[in-house]
């Protein structure tokens, strides 16, 4: 049988308060035995200090949250949180915790998805109430609501300081959250995760990564996702240290500013997916090292999508200088359906690779360590529900303590995947990842996912893979931009599809077109030998992907199936440069060009009465735009009021409001 030993020691540090089964009663007991130890740290700006919070006045803050849930007869019901303040997002969270309601942490949508997204989660979920803290999120109110409907403005929750908590019995077993995931793969499902669950994932994270009352840790990460919400706003308070959090906003503005509050306060853990070490190396220049010290960053985690040798090594050769230390990454593995952590490689070790062959590619894996102890990790033939032998691939499953209950609502779901037995000796039940992967030396090394899986006549192919090999095949093709996928016909051949986006710059090359989607069926056939049925050029940013950035090849080939992916088979009508239009304050042809060096498309195809809808335009590029705009006009530039306009028409007239008459842009 294929598992992983238990490998990984718990590790010692400040007491646990064995008496404390969940977090709710843990915060009491800290709040009793070290009140003025700083819980959180809030990190609002490069320069400036931390705001701290400490253990008294945080239980202060959560228990006038609960005892306004309690006083609306939401105990062990669940309520909506959208929180686009990290302190308001972490007082909201364990105050449904210590009410004993059952917490559904959202992402706060644009202004034009607002009501839709939270409709759908409120009818998903069955929330009867809705924590926030925006002017347009605080008026949102679900159509048809089975009971009354609460909504409380977290900004107001200070001031309610005769509400009187009642503390409750919370049993290990009852939820603590419900954790929506759309997945890379499926449409979005509740992971019920119970209080039990929390104590569990959160003792192994700690031992797993090496956390103890003396760390130090920085989180740029959203809250509302598993690993934000567990590393950053759980971990600090299981493990009794100070866990300082910092706005995804403002680290993708400026990952320098990430890397400077390390050096500043110390940090000795942080970390995230693969991308955002990408994106340091990429955007950080050498001449602005010289005033960092990352010597003391001892466990720089690395997970949630495929963690890349290439992207580690790059990252210490940068930062090598300034004191990191390659030794210091811990790649790791988990999803929300095992609250967050399933293993991590070991502490100090430099992280292992092996090259993968399967006969066509080669491809290099990065180990991701073993299971925490108390928990099982085991590579299964997906087919035959029998065990692999080690150095086989086959699908993970999982078992343990930290695996959830299954999803909200969704009995046949919660069955499939968190039901599975092996078919020789009924052991079970086991959680069916959908990874792919393989055991060597008792580290598991991810390959891929099962339901994405190109097959063609029998043979499996990974659709990474075909989409490396599509994106280097021409110029003009976008990386890491590109979905390959089978499509499964009745009475035929299943076909094979590749769509991948086009650069900005070759959005109006349309005679290069047709040689790009020859150029990706002449590289598949030659690294591959698989006809590819049709290649599918589209615009930049179209090809569905997770909030968190994970590409959605199963979304990607509904809409192929549907017709709705807007193809580009024509030259795209283009709109003329504008004329050099001044008016008071703001030259709106300023403007363009400022978004041009943004988004990377020419000032001629930005349209400024077009929406940023239809410039593709997502948050991250207005937190850019926001910041941009902020140190050349030297104004505040608020990126969710930034990102609120419909058009540079409506910035232009935004920015008017706030800036000096005086200032003019030509």
């Amino acid at each position: 049988m294929s598992k992983c030993s238990n490998s990984v020691s718990p590790v010692g540090g400040v007491p646990l308060f064995s008496s404390a089964a969940t977090i709710p009663e843990l915060i009491r007991q800290r709040a009793n035995r070290t009140p003025t130890r700083p819980a959180f740290g809030f990190v609002a700006d490069s320069d400036a200090d931390a705001q701290e919070i400490d253990y008294a006045t945080l239980y202060r803050s959560c228990t006038s949250v609960a005892a306004q849930l309690q006083d609306h007869g939401l105990s062990g019901e669940r309520v909506l949180l959208v929180a686009r303040s990290n302190r308001n997002f972490v007082v909201g969270f364990l105050a449904c915790l210590m009410a004993g309601a059952v917490a559904v942490p959202a992402p706060c949508p644009r202004r034009d998805q607002l009501s839709e997204r939270l409709q759908l989660l409120a009818e998903d979920s069955g929330a009867l109430a809705l924590l926030a803290d925006s002017d347009e999120v605080v008026c949102f109110k679900p159509t048809s609501p089975s009971r009354p409907f609460a909504v409380l403005d977290l900004r107001l929750a200070p001031e309610c300081v005769d509400a009187a908590w009642r503390p409750i019995h919370v049993d290990p077993e009852s939820l603590a959250l419900l954790q929506y995931t759309s997945g890379s793969t499926g449409s979005p499902k509740g992971v019920m995760v119970s209080h039990g669950n929390l104590m569990a994932n959160s003792a192994a994270l700690r031992g797993g990564l090496q956390f103890t009352h003396d760390s130090v840790q920085l989180v740029a990460l959203p809250l509302f996702h598993d690993m934000g919400l567990i590393v950053g706003v759980v971990q600090p308070i299981f493990s009794g240290f100070t866990g300082f959090l910092m706005s995804p906003q403002m680290f993708a503005a400026s990952p320098l500013r990430w890397l400077r509050q390390m050096s500043r306060l110390g940090v000795t853990h942080a970390g995230g997916p693969n991308f955002l070490f990408e994106l340091a190396v990429e955007s950080i220049e050498d001449e602005d090292l010289h005033d960092l010290d990352l010597s003391r960053w001892e466990v720089a985690y690395c997970g949630a999508e495929p963690v890349r040798a290439s992207t580690m090594r790059r990252f210490s050769d940068k930062f090598g200088a300034v004191g990191f230390r390659h030794s210091a990454f811990m790649p790791a593995y988990g999803m929300a359906e095992a609250t967050l952590y399933a293993a991590s490689h070991l502490h100090h070790t430099e992280p292992s690779t092996i090259s993968m062959n399967d006969g066509v590619t080669v491809r290099t894996l990065v180990a991701c360590g073993a299971p925490p102890p108390h928990h099982r990790l085991l590579i299964v033939d997906p087919s035959t529900c029998l065990p692999c032998a080690d150095g086989t691939q086959g699908e993970i499953w999982l078992s343990g303590p930290s695996v959830a209950q299954g999803y909200w609502n969704k009995p046949e779901a919660t069955l499939a995947t968190f039901g599975a037995r092996l078919a020789d000796s009924g052991d079970g039940p086991y959680l069916r990842t959908g990874d792919l992967g393989i055991v060597q030396d008792g580290a598991v090394y991810v390959s891929s996912r099962l339901k994405d899986l190109v097959i063609v006549r029998g043979r499996n192919f990974a659709p990474q893979d075909l989409e490396a090999v599509a994106e280097a095949a021409h110029p003009a093709l976008r990386p890491s931009a590109c979905a390959a996928f089978s499509l499964h016909e009745a009475d035929a051949d299943d076909r094979v599809v590749v769509v991948i986006e086009l650069k900005r710059t070759a959005m109006r090359q349309s005679s290069a077109w047709p040689d790009a989607k020859q150029a990706i069926r002449r590289a598949i056939l030659e690294a591959f030998e698989i006809r590819i049925d049709d290649v599918v050029l589209v615009r930049t940013a179209s090809i569905p992907k997770t909030s968190s950035g994970k590409l959605q090849r199963s979304a990607c080939a509904h809409a192929y199936r549907a017709g709705t992916l807007v193809v580009l088979e024509a030259p795209p009508g283009g709109v003329k440069a504008p004329s050099a239009l001044h008016v008071p304050v703001i030259d709106i042809g300023w403007l363009q060009s400022e978004l041009s060096s943004v988004i990377k498309r020419p000032v001629a195809e930005i349209d400024p009465h077009a929406s940023f809808l239809d410039l593709n335009i997502d948050s991250l590029a207005a937190v850019i735009f926001s910041s941009r705009l902020a140190a050349k006009l030297r104004v505040e530039v608020d990126p969710p009021g930034l990102f609120s306009c419909g058009s540079l028409h409506e910035v232009r007239n935004w920015l008017g409001q706030i800036c000096e008459p005086s200032i003019h842009r030509a």
